[in-house]
């Protein structure tokens, strides 16, 4: 184990996600490492759902381990990546999802889209990937619905005590859905979670990993990049949204007034989703703040 975490990182793994989930990492390195191969096996020390180490395997070349819990979104990742095959996404070699366990490409240089400095350089790169990513599923039955995501969590909030700003605000975004939901009719598959950490730099452009596997039209794949633009740092956040916004408009072909109103549905429920998850109410303020900053951004073009 020495070999594969560095100082204080096994430690680090066992507090952020619990003594049982390390045993079980613990015993995947040993099988699956066995089992397929792998060689110069490294922690990298991301701390989200899953945990993941980079390796080598002497069938597949450069790879990255996925140890996690098993779970819906584990298996719609890998039908996902299947139907992909490669275009666009990294491909999936080897799949246990039942196991909570995925051997994947790995992408290099595996730059992410945030590194990139300015942001017509970032935007431009996003939009190059967009455009024409979408694809009909072949298997939709899979897969849950972007507005299946949002009614769900409106359901949530309203049992929750999450406070009566968020509470309301994710039903405002579900009626915003629910309108959305009936001008967009295409079901295509998209990624879920299209933002600059999964959008990767390798050789011959950008590429992208970790696609959650949801259905609708590609306009609920837009959100997700604005919500981790660095808007926090602009002197002018609304502002800086806005550009980022009109530039997505004017390329991607949407009215800037649905992306407004699609980036509130998103902002809505990814707090929301921190509420269920059951986040301190101390940390409600922070996300209504940024609730209220959606809103002005979408009050910009209530009138469209």
């Amino acid at each position: 184990m020495a070999e594969v975490f560095g100082p204080g990182e096994w430690e680090a793994l066992r507090t952020y996600f619990g003594g049982d989930f390390a045993e079980k990492v613990k015993t995947g390195l040993a099988v699956y490492g066995q089992r397929w191969a792998l060689r110069e096996l490294r922690f990298i020390p991301y701390y989200s759902i899953n945990s993941l180490f980079t390796a080598y395997s002497a069938t597949y070349g450069n790879v990255v381990l996925k140890l996690g819990r098993p779970c819906r979104e584990m298996f719609t990742e890998c039908s996902a990546l299947r139907e992909y095959s490669g275009r666009c996404f990294c491909r999936l070699y080897e799949a246990e999802p039942e196991n909570g366990v995925l051997l994947l490409e790995r992408l290099l240089p595996g730059t992410p889209l945030r590194a990139v400095p300015k942001q017509e350089d970032r935007l431009r790169a996003f939009c190059g990937v967009f455009e024409g990513l979408h694809r009909a599923p072949q298997e939709d039955i899979r897969y849950r619905t972007y507005g299946e995501w949002v009614e769900n969590i409106a359901c949530t909030m309203r049992r929750l005590p999450g406070g009566l700003v968020l509470s309301g605000a994710m039903q405002q975004a579900e009626t915003l859905c629910r309108s959305l939901w009936g001008r967009y009719t295409r079901r295509l598959l998209l990624h879920g979670d299209l933002h600059h950490d999964n959008i990767l730099q390798c050789e011959g452009g950008y590429r992208i990993i970790d696609p959650k596997g949801v259905i609708g039209d590609p306009l609920f794949d837009l959100p997700r990049f604005l919500l981790n633009e660095p808007y926090r740092d602009a002197a002018r956040p609304v502002d800086f949204l806005q550009a980022a916004l009109e530039t997505l408009a004017a390329r991607l072909g949407y009215p800037a007034a649905d992306i407004a109103r699609c980036f509130f549905v998103d902002m809505a429920m990814s707090r929301c989703w921190s509420v269920e998850d059951g986040a301190p109410p101390e940390e409600y303020p922070a996300w209504e703040a940024e609730v209220n900053l959606a809103t002005a951004l979408l009050s910009r073009y209530e009138r469209e």
